[in-house]
């Protein structure tokens, strides 16, 4: 049986244990650990500052520090319960997080719980392969949110159309099937839109490390600056804001360049 405690050292009202519960279970789960001990500390600035003096010689404020007991061999005893160790997460740092990059605390405390649980399983960044193992399993550890996500999907899709009549966004209908001689034009399809895929997240990841080193902006008015181009590519271009349906329809019409649609990717 594992044993999650959690500790409040601020003065604020903490409402965030539920999830970070869930967060460390599944993390236990993934790992394969049943007989596991683990302890979360939340503080304030000042708290992970002295941490961070005293134990690591960093003279500033962190988002989190991992004290992983397993570092230290003579802790792990054959069949008896595990000590990992303790995760020490500052509030203020995590919600200044969310704040920079635009989306809640939730996510972000839930992000910094898992990502110091594979700390505390041994996983550092000390070395490439290590950093490779320890991003795949933070992939797999959010590929089960990807489920949820995905079966919200069809269900919202089957009540759409069977109680309320209504079409889906990508409303195709096929007239005739892809001749077996053609099916290698789906293995480049695949290849292309893997590429984009690439290409879409590290752009978005760019996008991040750009709005984080505007740091003399805050970070409520760093969203001027892509709602004031968005704003201009709209009035110049206003055929793309219909929706992805009618995006197809102006492309397959011709009424919309391919090469325009290019354009509007790289930007």
């Amino acid at each position: 049986m594992n044993e999650v405690t959690i500790y409040n050292e601020t003065d604020l009202e903490f409402v965030y244990q539920d999830i970070i519960e869930k967060v460390i279970n599944k993390a236990l789960e993934i790992e394969g650990l049943k007989k596991a001990s683990c302890s979360i500390i939340i503080v304030d600035n000042s708290y992970i500052h002295k941490l961070n003096k005293e134990y690591r010689g960093i003279d500033r404020v962190t988002d989190v520090i991992s004290f992983a007991l397993e570092d230290d061999k003579s802790m792990i005893i054959p069949d008896e319960i595990r000590l990992l160790g303790d995760i020490y997460i500052s509030i203020d740092k995590a919600k200044e997080q969310a704040e920079e990059y635009g989306h809640s605390e939730t996510r972000e405390l839930a992000f910094l719980v898992a990502h110091s649980m594979f700390h505390l399983f041994g996983y550092d960044h000390m070395s490439i392969p290590e950093a490779e193992e320890m991003e795949e399993l933070q992939k797999n550890f959010n590929s089960s949110m990807l489920v949820c996500i995905i079966s919200g999907c069809v269900t919202s899709d089957f009540i759409s159309k069977n109680v309320f009549g209504l079409s889906p966004v990508f409303d195709f209908h096929l007239k005739a099937a892809l001749p077996l001689v053609h099916y290698w034009m789906l293995i480049l399809l695949g290849i292309l839109l893997g590429l984009c895929g690439a290409f879409y997240n590290f752009i978005m990841l760019k996008g991040q490390d750009l709005f984080g080193a505007m740091k003399k902006i805050p970070a409520k008015y760093r969203i001027v600056f892509p709602f004031v181009v968005s704003g201009i590519v709209c009035y110049t271009l206003p055929s793309i804001l219909a929706g992805g349906h009618a995006m197809i329809s102006l492309i397959t019409g011709h009424t919309l360049l391919v090469s325009t649609m290019l354009l509007l990717l790289v930007a």
